[in-house]
């Protein structure tokens, strides 16, 4: 019965989503992280459209951590890549290259059997596309932002020539990355214009839910501070264990927007969430204007944000203001 299940969710990633065509080469990377019932879906949804697929198995990576070699040459021959992983490849340079080339990819990163089956996954995608690019289009006419909410978080910062991208689901043309079941509009802030203070009481990447709020102090653009419980402490050695500056830079605001989405754990899930935002340190070369290198990058989601572009709120305690 589970396989049934599993079955609708991994159908819609690979017809709906990726659009896999009969004898494209689908590769499915994934990792001892990871339940390989799930790849195993995956692969079986690519033979029913009949795609030539190929399975890929890794030790987990951090997020932003590149792949084993043999997995990057996979990547590189492959024409589209479905990567249902502990550590997201989103940010690698593989996948850049892979893109390049003409693949496309979906990242799959942390996702369980049960978000194949429910939640965000039953999200119709292409109905939201229009509501995600009119926020990607505020953010990108926007200079200015600061974002509130109420379990402490109040950050300001620059957007002034950057340009808002999105995620929507769907890699379905040549050179594509895109993520599932996440929904967002996104930006990278002008480095080193962050001030104010992020209170995270939602989840983070490779973390989990939350369970006691960690609050971060950040100025001109770095984290200066991070307090809280035993998830504070771990967030810290994640960070120190990157062994680079950059890896405390904020690197983006992002917005969820999928209106099936829950927030158990997952952060393919989690960052998308209708009615979250989040904002995340590292890397962001791949962002449109994004300055900052760092071998990894850590989304933190936070609970009903307000938020406002040059004094015009246009979500309101985790709502969109329609008319904004």
């Amino acid at each position: 019965m589970k396989q049934i299940m599993l079955q609708h969710g991994a159908k819609t990633i690979i017809e709906v989503c990726a659009a896999v065509k009969p004898g494209e080469r689908l590769l499915i990377v994934t990792d001892l992280g990871r339940p390989l019932s799930v790849a195993h879906a995956l692969a079986l949804a690519g033979e029913n459209v009949g795609a030539l697929v190929t399975i890929t198995i890794m030790k987990p990576v951090a997020t932003g951590q590149e792949p084993p070699d043999p997995v990057t040459g996979a990547m590189l021959s492959a024409d589209v890549i479905v990567a249902p992983v502990t550590g997201s490849l989103f940010h690698t340079q593989a996948a850049r290259e892979a893109t390049k080339t003409g693949a496309r990819l979906l990242s799959l990163t942390e996702i369980t059997e049960e978000l194949l089956i429910s939640g965000a996954i039953l999200a119709d995608f292409e109905a939201q596309g229009p509501r995600i690019e009119r926020v990607r289009t505020m953010l990108t006419a926007a200079n200015q932002v600061r974002v509130t909410a109420p379990g402490g978080t109040d950050l300001t910062m620059s957007l002034a020539g950057r340009e808002g991208m999105k995620i929507t689901a769907l890699a379905r043309e040549p050179g594509v990355r895109s993520a599932a079941p996440d929904l967002e509009a996104f930006i990278a802030p002008v480095e080193g214009t962050a001030e104010g203070v992020l209170v995270i009481d939602g989840s983070a990447s490779n973390l989990g839910l939350i369970q006691s709020p960690i609050r971060m102090e950040i100025r001109a653009g770095r984290v200066v501070k991070i307090s809280g419980g035993n998830q504070a402490r771990e967030v810290e050695g994640r960070l120190a264990s990157a062994r680079h500056d950059g890896a405390y830079a904020v690197a983006e605001l992002g917005i969820g927007l999928n209106p099936m989405g829950l927030l158990r754990g997952q952060i393919i899930e989690d960052e998308g969430v209708y009615g979250t935002a989040h904002v995340a340190l590292g890397n962001n070369m791949h962002f449109l204007g994004g300055q900052n290198w760092a071998p990894i990058h850590f989304d933190y989601v936070f609970r009903d944000p307000t938020i406002a572009l040059d004094g015009k709120v246009i979500m309101e305690s985790g709502s969109l203001v329609e008319s904004s």
